[in-house]
């Protein structure tokens, strides 16, 4: 069962959709691939599961609802590079090098999905950002990767839905007692290049 369809890749996750069954692939293989890594298998079974209802477009249990819909919450301190977070431990973050406020922030687990799908996506198929949307790769013209535009703004993408997945993931180690089948991993980095 799929959350983000074909038809979802628009706005800020728009993709020119001239390969559609190669963006299905993505969207299959992906959509469980970050879900697991989010959750677990346990609770990915359950989660999924609570998708059948009604709206299968949006889970059906408040535990579920709760890390499924966009939050904000502003949590921990940072000392110096690091954050602390209610005793889960010392989590670098390149952002702030003195003490402050920390804040969680999740676009929602839909949002997260598309923003990995439209990376794995763009960066596999070896698209160009032009001033009129993606073109292919020509070698003439075009270095690939190397491509500073494109490599700009992939990261700018993998770089919000991975801070939507480690704000879910706080949320979830917060409220352990509604999550007690969770074995997710708690954080997903931020990247500086395309190696990933």
């Amino acid at each position: 069962m799929a959350i983000t369809v074909r038809e979802d890749y628009k706005g800020f996750h728009k993709i020119f959709q001239s390969n559609k069954d190669a963006l299905e692939e993505y969207i299959a293989r992906y959509e469980r691939h970050y879900l697991i890594k989010l959750l677990g298998c346990e609770l990915y079974d359950l989660f999924i599961a609570d998708l059948d209802g009604a709206n299968p477009d949006k889970p059906q249990t408040q535990r579920f609802i709760d890390i499924f819909d966009p939050f904000c919450e502003d949590e921990g301190v940072i000392r110096g590079n690091y954050v602390k977070v209610r005793g889960y431990g010392i989590f670098p973050d390149d952002d702030c090098f003195s003490d402050c406020p920390y804040r969680y922030e999740s676009k929602g687990i839909d949002d997260m999905l598309k923003g990995f799908i439209r990376f794995h996506f763009l960066r596999d198929q070896g698209t160009k950002v032009t001033e009129v949307g993606y073109s292919a790769h020509n070698s003439d013209t075009f270095t690939g990767l190397q491509d500073a535009t494109l490599t700009d703004r992939l990261s700018t993408v993998w770089g919000e839905s991975a801070d939507t997945f480690n704000a879910i993931s706080y949320r979830i180690c917060d409220r352990l007692s509604d999550y007690s089948e969770y074995q997710g991993d708690y954080h997903i980095g931020k990247i500086t290049n395309l190696g990933l």
